[in-house]
């Protein structure tokens, strides 16, 4: 294959769209790091204990430690992102150029 600048573009545009594949397989990862909870208000409050102390050994006297409850509130923000893109470059979308990009 000879080197050129249409044959370097083709080998991307085939990669890409084999890589975009390749996400769309992945299985996601982010509720195994976090926990999604629905909000039907505008803000929520959140409570947890404070710093738990560290574990001592046992000598004499128990000592007593006492937790400190805390709290934060969590506004809920309204968030969108408007891109235009012609509507003859999805409709002629040969590559899937434009297929991972719906929601």
């Amino acid at each position: 294959m000879k080197v050129t600048t249409a044959a370097l573009a083709l080998l991307q545009t085939g990669f890409q769209t084999s890589f975009r594949g390749g996400l769309a397989q992945a299985p996601t990862q982010y509720q195994r790091i976090s926990t999604v909870i629905p909000s039907s208000n505008k803000s929520e409050t959140y409570g947890w204990l404070g710093k738990l102390p560290n574990v001592r050994e046992w000598v004499g006297d128990r000592g007593i430690q006492n937790l400190k409850d805390h709290s934060y509130q969590v506004l809920n923000k309204d968030w969108e992102l408007t891109i235009g893109v012609d509507r003859n470059d999805i409709e002629d979308d040969a590559v899937g150029q434009y297929g991972p990009v719906t929601l």
